[in-house]
């Protein structure tokens, strides 16, 4: 069972520049820089709800109650783990040593798993294991980087975003990127 996630590095750069949307959008002037930046930030934290992902690099701790819930993490993608931290049966704190185990799967698909000749230590009973790592697309693919500079384009263009019935570009250029 996964406990929620906590941030522990925030998102230090967006995965789409300013430059980049107002070139999308033929903007020629700076007087609306700082809510277009606002835009970009809102279009990517919409873009990661929508693909239940993170999009942007991010640090994140991540709490579980048995080592068997890596078989399908709860975030994705997964770039790099900095540790896992746990509590052994005689009530310890211990870190996992690397040779452990390694990450899996690319993409959205993000989990941990042994090494070949290794096991999962036992933990104290009602205790978490403790994930530590950054995850968030390294390279941010193309479409994912499009719809988010349409959105906020079009947030910007309407200072809102109006619902939208059925499918939009938005929709279309996100759908691979799903979890």
């Amino acid at each position: 069972m996964w406990r929620p996630t906590e941030i522990s590095t925030p998102v230090v750069s967006e995965p789409v520049s300013l430059d980049e949307v107002k070139a999308r959008g033929r903007i020629d002037h700076d007087d609306d820089d700082g809510t277009l930046k606002d835009a970009i930030t809102q279009a990517r934290s919409y873009a990661e709800h929508y693909s239940s992902s993170r999009i942007a690099t991010v640090g994140l701790t991540l709490r579980c109650s048995s080592f068997d819930d890596f078989a399908c993490l709860p975030e994705a993608p997964l770039q790099s783990i900095a540790s896992i931290q746990y509590v052994d049966a005689d009530g310890d704190e211990q870190t996992l040593p690397e040779a452990v185990c390694e990450s899996w799967g690319d993409g959205l698909d993000a989990r941990i798993v042994l090494q070949a000749g290794q096991s999962w230590p036992a933990i104290a009973s009602g205790s978490w294991i403790t994930l530590t790592g950054l995850f968030g697309y390294a390279a941010v693919p193309p479409a994912v980087q499009q719809a988010i500079i349409r959105h906020a384009l079009d947030a910007d263009a309407s200072r809102e975003n109006p619902s939208a019935h059925g499918h939009t570009v938005f929709d279309f250029l996100m759908s691979n990127h799903r979890r």
